[in-house]
C-alpha cells in the first residue's frame, strides 16, 4: 500500500512554501544501529528526494 505521502514524483516541481518537515529513521539495519534525520523546506521537497526511505 502506497501512502499519499509518497504521491509526488521525483521530478515534481515544488512550491517555495516554507513549512518545514523532518523525516527521521531510527532502528537497526543488518545488525547496525541507524539514527538518521533530515529537515526539508516542505513535504514536496522531502518526497522528491531520492534518498528518502519513507515510501513503502
Amino acid at each position: 500500500m502506497t501512502s499519499t505521502f509518497c504521491a509526488a514524483s521525483p521530478r515534481a516541481i515544488c512550491t517555495t512554501e516554507y513549512v518545514p518537515v523532518t523525516l527521521t529513521a531510527r532502528g537497526t539495519y543488518k545488525g547496525r544501529a541507524v539514527d538518521w534525520s533530515k529537515t526539508y523546506p516542505n513535504i514536496c521537497a522531502a518526497v522528491r528526494d531520492p534518498g528518502a526511505v519513507f515510501c513503502f
